[in-house]
């Protein structure tokens, strides 16, 4: 199946936006549910299991589903290696830098009673079994159990057992309204620190799930339409729930409805509100993805592992000198933020670099392996 740039054009935005809010220096205002209950993770999650969809249904539709878990395996280790490091970094900076500690406990959410600080090594170990999981490093333990999961899904969709699995994903996203693995994690925590982040992995596994399906049924052909009369609805839907967001019926009516716009949790708002950008995103497809399949957008979303894992550790870094940069003036902080963002293409070039390194020396390899005797 030939490769659908405008998907990687969306990671890559998305990367960009994720930086941009988790910085919160200059644009987040602009970034961070700015389109209404939404924000970039949503989105890269959905895409996510929509990419793992469509290279999953290819390697079934070829081989067998011990190909799929065989890849499935590979990924995981890839997203578990970049994991482990970023958090054994972050671990040897808090221990060997009193500065950087003292930031960090000033400026990154839920770092002032950080296990890391009080026991960074059993910290470390639980972070290895992906119990610990400190801010801005829960995202690649979801997707390593997301992947993991990947290939029984595609061979339920390929089935026919679409309606099962859906019903379990709504299941679980209930229960992660009700606080069920809260309970599971305080009741764990008389034993060990845990911490498993910020994601309801409850909640958030609905939004992989659907990206899967959807990544199945595109590879199947089968083409997607929505009637005139749906996509007004949804365009109603958005742009409600938009100014909902943005205050135009009150501060009061939001307070009333938090739950409903949690994102831990993805509530019942936010995900409603996903589905009608979504929808209207599939319906504008070819004139979208003029706009979104632009080069630069392209290269940060195909090494999209590599380069959140550096967003994640810039985003540590700079964590540290927030108090001096809000003190900067407004176009200092902005020319900082552009700067971060544009340091993203550094480790989306190097490993461009190493990639192509890797199948010379594959080729060279196989070269010398056919001419020996």
């Amino acid at each position: 199946m030939k490769r659908d740039y405008t998907l990687d054009g969306f990671r890559g935005l998305f990367l960009i936006v994720m930086t941009i809010d988790h910085l919160g220096i200059s644009l987040s205002n602009y970034t961070l549910h700015n389109l209404g209950f939404v924000t970039a993770a949503e989105g890269f999650i959905f895409l996510s299991g929509l990419v793992a969809g469509l290279v999953f249904s290819s390697i079934k539709s070829k081989q067998d589903e011990a190909a799929m878990w065989q890849l499935a395996s590979k990924r995981v280790a890839k997203i578990y290696l970049a994991h482990v490091s970023a958090l054994a970094l972050i671990i040897l900076l808090a221990a060997h830098s009193d500065t950087l500690l003292q930031r960090w406990k000033a400026t990154i959410p839920y770092f002032a009673d950080s296990p890391i600080i009080a026991a960074p090594v059993q910290a470390f170990l639980l972070g290895l079994a992906l119990l610990y999981q400190p801010a801005y490093l829960d995202i690649l333990p979801l997707y390593c159990v997301f992947i993991l999961l990947t290939p029984k899904l595609i061979s339920w969709f390929v089935d026919g057992k679409t309606v099962r699995v859906f019903a379990v994903s709504i299941a679980l996203w209930l229960a992660a309204q009700l606080g069920t693995l809260k309970l599971l994690v305080s009741a764990l925590r008389t034993l060990l620190p845990i911490d498993l982040g910020f994601f309801d992995i409850f909640a958030w596994q609905l939004l992989f799930v659907a990206g899967v399906y959807a990544g199945v049924y595109r590879y199947s052909g089968t083409k997607f339409s929505i009637p005139r009369s749906y996509l007004i609805v949804t365009l109603f839907v958005a742009t409600a729930l938009c100014l909902l967001r943005h205050g135009v019926f009150g501060w009061s009516t939001l307070q009333t409805i938090e739950f409903l716009t949690a994102k831990d949790k993805l509530g019942f708002l936010r995900l409603l509100n996903f589905a009608a950008l979504t929808l209207l995103v599939v319906s504008f497809y070819r004139q979208i993805s003029k706009i979104i399949s632009q080069g630069w957008l392209v290269s940060l979303g195909q090494h999209s592992l590599q380069v959140y894992t550096y967003q994640v550790i810039m985003v540590f870094i700079m964590g540290a000198f927030a108090e001096e940069i809000r003190n900067l003036p407004s176009d200092a902080r902005l020319i900082t933020t552009l700067a971060c963002v544009l340091s993203l293409f550094i480790p989306a070039w190097l490993h461009k670099k190493y990639r192509e390194l890797s199948d010379r020396l594959s080729v060279i390899d196989t070269s010398l392996q056919t001419t020996r005797p």
